[in-house]
């Protein structure tokens, strides 16, 4: 799918970093001004939203799931507490995720996951994914990688 979508659109299929992401994940990325990205994964993977309403990789191999992998990132021209008023009034779960950038994740129709991103925080967001090579950002993939595998040794240590 990912090589699909790359040729249609223009872009390059780059390997996230593993952890955090599933084996088998791909993101299309065309590395333009907006930093267009599409995330998609294995089949039988998929997000969805847990006791603490997070974005969570489940594998249910085999079965038709309720919730996919695959989803993107886009702008909002509304705040992050106005996605969540919105979201709860449809029943729609949602995660908040502060990391190497910043999104509000919901599940549209309490299934299908869709990240935003306001204009205030699309900086750190374009600044990964926007205006660089696949190089760079694989570079940075696999730095992060080799830092979340620590993290999980260290822990496992313990």
């Amino acid at each position: 799918m990912a090589e699909v979508l790359a040729e249609i659109m223009g872009g390059h299929v780059i390997v996230p970093p593993v952890p955090p992401y599933e084996e088998g994940a791909r993101w299309v990325c065309l590395f333009d001004e907006h930093g267009t990205m599409i995330e998609v994964g294995p089949i039988d993977a998929c997000k969805y939203p847990n006791e603490d309403a997070l974005a969570t990789i489940k594998e249910v191999p085999g079965s038709t799931q309720q919730f996919s992998y695959n989803h993107a990132l886009c702008s909002a021209v509304v705040s992050f507490d106005r996605i969540r008023e919105i979201a709860e009034q449809e029943g729609w779960p949602t995660s908040y995720f502060d990391g190497p950038f910043k999104f509000q994740g919901l599940w549209i129709e309490g299934r299908q996951y869709i990240e935003f991103a306001t204009a205030d925080v699309l900086k750190d967001y374009t600044d990964l994914f926007g205006n660089t090579t696949p190089e760079a950002l694989d570079a940075h993939n696999r730095e992060r990688e080799r830092y979340l595998r620590g993290l999980a040794a260290e822990t496992a240590d313990r």
